[in-house]
């Protein structure tokens, strides 16, 4: 294994340190009853949340390298004590469909909204490049003598929109054609 691999393994070790004290730790709270469920889950979550909020802001104020990748592995470590706060959260709340409630918070079930946001980036930033200018538009200078009627005004606006409506219809297009290569690939009609 090279350096990188175990370098990469080290946020997974740190989880695995303090998963092996906060785990014994809930077991005795449940077993003497120290405490009611909520308050526990509240404590261990607030532990999972807090305790790297206070880790990355002393992040903030570190300058040596080690020291950073050390309090990184701890902000990362420590953040699992969260696992016993609003993980199991969704068997107290709903046994019966705790399988549902946690698939909502898995992150790999978010892949059709991470890969459509990714799409709309995408068409935005190509959208900006292709349109995207720097030259003062003739439609900024306006002559106040040619406007001088309404049905000037009117036809100005006109001409305005008309520029801005084959834009938009090209946007339209765009997204359609986003729009059928999503569901060619969702609904099998070609190899992802």
């Amino acid at each position: 294994m090279d350096m990188d691999g175990e370098v990469s393994s080290f946020p997974y070790v740190a989880q695995l340190g303090v998963s092996l004290i906060a785990i014994p730790i809930t077991d005795i709270i449940i077993s003497k009853k120290i405490t009611n469920t909520t308050t526990k889950r509240k404590i261990f979550n607030s532990l999972g949340c807090f305790i790297p909020a206070v880790f990355l802001v002393a992040l903030a104020f570190i300058d040596r390298s080690e020291r950073i990748s050390a309090v990184a592995l701890l902000v990362v470590g420590t953040s699992v004590f969260a696992q016993s706060g609003y993980v199991v959260n969704a068997t107290d709340l709903a046994p019966n469909h705790a399988v549902v409630m946690l698939s909502l918070t898995d992150p790999t079930l978010w892949r059709d909204v991470f890969l459509i946001s990714a799409s709309i980036y995408t068409a935005c930033g190509i959208f900006y490049c292709v349109f995207a200018s720097t030259e003062k538009q003739p439609w900024n200078e306006v002559d106040p003598e040619e406007l001088g009627t309404a049905a000037k005004m009117k036809q100005f606006c006109q001409k305005w929109w008309l520029r801005w409506k084959n834009r938009l219809t090209y946007i339209q297009s765009l997204k359609k054609i986003i729009d059928y290569g999503y569901l060619r690939v969702h609904l099998d009609l070609v190899d992802p």
